[in-house]
């Protein structure tokens, strides 16, 4: 008999499922905590999968007595240096690029209140378009 009749006991396959319950509710609320910065975690991650290859090649041509100690701030500082600083500034080139196709004449701009119909229609009369809800 159950020392506790509110709490039954429950069976080994109940047990599990509701373990791998919880754990389904944590990853999906930690990545709804996470999912601002989840971009640049998985950019970091792809980031250093793929140059382990070139960190242990790297590694392998160094001085034994530089390898356990230097070698990741050295190759850490040459991959910012010269992968991820140029990144950086083609992403500032091509927001430039960005407003200068805005701003050539024929592009096509969506003003305040066109995205929900309110234009200035000339046959209402004595409304203005401003001041009429959708036409």
């Amino acid at each position: 008999m159950n020392a506790d009749p509110m709490w039954p006991t429950l069976g080994p396959n109940i047990k599990l499922s509701m373990d791998r319950g919880c754990a389904a509710v944590i990853v999906v609320l930690s990545a709804w905590v996470l999912n601002s910065s989840l971009l640049a975690v998985l950019v970091a991650c792809v980031t250093a999968i793929a140059s382990w290859p070139l960190y242990k090649r790297f590694a392998d041509r160094m001085p034994s007595r530089l390898a356990q100690n230097a070698t990741p701030l050295i190759f850490t500082a040459l991959m910012t240096t010269f992968v991820l600083a140029p990144l950086t500034f083609a992403f500032r080139r091509i927001d430039s690029m960005n407003a200068f196709l805005f701003s050539l004449p024929g592009t096509r701009v969506i003003y305040f209140g066109d995205e929900i119909g309110m234009g200035d229609n000339p046959f209402l009369g004595d409304c203005n378009g401003v001041r009429t809800p959708i036409q």
